[in-house]
C-alpha cells in the first residue's frame, strides 16, 4: 500500500503543539482529510511506502514529538529532500 500524506500543524518543529489534521491518498485514490490523528497513524503504519513533501524533516519529526510515533523511515520518500539534491 502506497500512501501520500501531509500534516497541518500549528507551528514549526521547535514550537509545535498540535496537529490539526492529516491528508492522505492511498494507492492513488481520492485524497481524504481527517482530524483523528490516531486513526491516521494506524493507516500510515499499514502502508508499505510513505510519500510526501518534507515528511522526513518535518512530518515524521512532529509525529514523533507529539505522538511518540516512530514511523517507517526506510520506506519513505520526501519530495523536499529530493529537491535539495538537484
Amino acid at each position: 500500500m502506497q500512501t501520500v500524506f501531509d500534516i497541518e500543524a500549528d507551528n514549526l518543529v521547535d514550537d509545535v503543539t498540535k496537529v490539526h489534521c492529516m491528508s492522505f491518498s492511498i494507492d492513488g485514490e481520492e485524497p481524504e482529510c481527517h482530524t483523528d490523528i490516531a486513526t491516521c497513524l494506524a493507516i500510515l503504519d499499514k502502508s508499505d511506502e510513505l510519500i510526501g513533501h518534507n515528511i522526513i524533516g518535518y512530518d515524521f519529526v512532529v509525529l514523533r514529538k507529539l505522538f511518540h510515533w516512530l514511523g517507517k523511515k526506510n520506506s519513505a520518500s520526501s519530495e523536499f529532500e529530493f529537491s535539495c539534491l538537484s
